[in-house]
């Protein structure tokens, strides 16, 4: 399994350097904005230096959300066909390649409503048709994952099911990414386990015998390097990252 997290505003190029050469992380979310209900920036720019680092990504978009949650709430098939040239759009700004798993992301837990399924459908539809991406769905473990994946077939699922509520102290040097089979849906490539609710989850790590932190994330494992291209060999980013834990030493511990 890999590890990875996601945190709504990006922490910078030096402390992502610091992660990748110094800790066990192999990809993070990459937040494609403004968004309907998302419209934090800041992700944006960095794509293009991260996958130069050699990071995978988990890129997001942040839709329409269930009415009573945050952000917009246009919950039609047709704004879902809106919503998926929105997503086009802002994959070529940030420089994400061409075929691309993009996650579309649902709040709410539970069974969605006709109308929110409906919007889900037509956006993952569209992408696949009308976009050079592909669908993904980022969304609760429990019937959400299994309601969308019935209705429209087999896409990459990351889902949320954190085992606790925070506050978390997460040291990387012996943190191990459980098997998202695990999650409560079995079909999940991608499981968000810890989530900054209540709390704060936060990553400490060491770089050059310096403690350093990163506040308010949420971690992630996977059962592939890159999430954004879950299919895809990368020997080169294999290669890397076994060198990176092999120079690290046994802080790492067996991941």
């Amino acid at each position: 399994m890999h590890l990875g997290f996601d945190r709504s505003d990006y922490p910078g190029d030096a402390v992502m350097q610091s992660l990748w050469d110094n800790t066990p992380l192999a990809f993070a979310a990459a937040y494609l904005a403004p968004a309907p209900s998302h419209p934090n920036t800041s992700w944006m720019s960095a794509v293009p230096t991260l996958t130069g680092m050699g990071w995978g990504l988990a890129p997001v978009f942040v839709g329409q959300q269930a009415p009573g949650g945050p952000g917009s709430h246009v919950l039609t098939a047709a704004q879902g066909t809106v919503d998926a040239q929105t997503t086009e759009s802002l994959g070529q700004t940030a420089g994400l390649a061409p075929g691309a798993v993009v996650y579309l992301d649902v709040e709410i837990g539970g069974r969605l409503t006709p109308d929110h399924l409906a919007y889900v459908a037509a956006w993952a539809n569209s992408v696949t048709a009308d976009t050079s991406y592909n669908p993904g769905v980022y969304c609760s473990f429990s019937q959400t994952a299994a309601q969308i994946t019935a209705e429209v077939g087999t896409i990459p699922v990351w889902v949320f099911h954190p085992v606790d509520a925070g506050p978390s102290q997460i040291d990387l040097a012996t943190e191990n990414p459980p098997d998202p089979a695990n999650s409560g849906f079995a079909g999940a490539l991608v499981w968000q386990y810890r989530m900054s609710l209540s709390g704060s989850v936060n990553l400490n790590w060491t770089d050059s015998a310096t403690p350093k932190h990163l506040q308010q994330v949420d971690l992630d494992s996977a059962t592939c390097l890159d999430p954004s291209h879950p299919d895809h060999t990368d020997r080169k980013a294999s290669r890397r990252r076994k060198r990176q834990l092999e120079h690290s030493g046994p802080r790492h511990g067996a991941h």
